[in-house]
């Protein structure tokens, strides 16, 4: 008897910040914030991961509004965002 084969989805990576990275403090001098997204582990296919920034200690006033897609590509495992900030 042949069982028919079954092929299984790929499994996705969970997805996070690099270690640090949930709570920063940023110089507004200094014009730009950059965070490094992280997968669990690298997966066979491009990996995309939406953003938004939100007001909390900072608002729209302190940062300029951001919100879209970062891509990692097949194969890598992290990649870094930058997004600016008012003086």
């Amino acid at each position: 008897m042949t069982w028919p084969r079954t092929r299984l989805p790929p499994q996705v990576p969970s997805v996070g910040f690099a270690p640090g990275a949930t709570s920063l403090r940023v110089q507004e001098s200094s014009g730009t914030v950059t965070l490094t997204v992280q997968l669990s582990a690298a997966a066979s296919f491009p990996v995309t991961v939406a953003y938004a920034a939100t007001d909390g200690t900072a608002t729209t006033s302190d940062y300029t509004l951001a919100a879209g897609t970062l891509w990692i590509a097949a194969g890598e495992t992290s990649k870094v965002g930058a997004w600016g900030i008012k003086e």
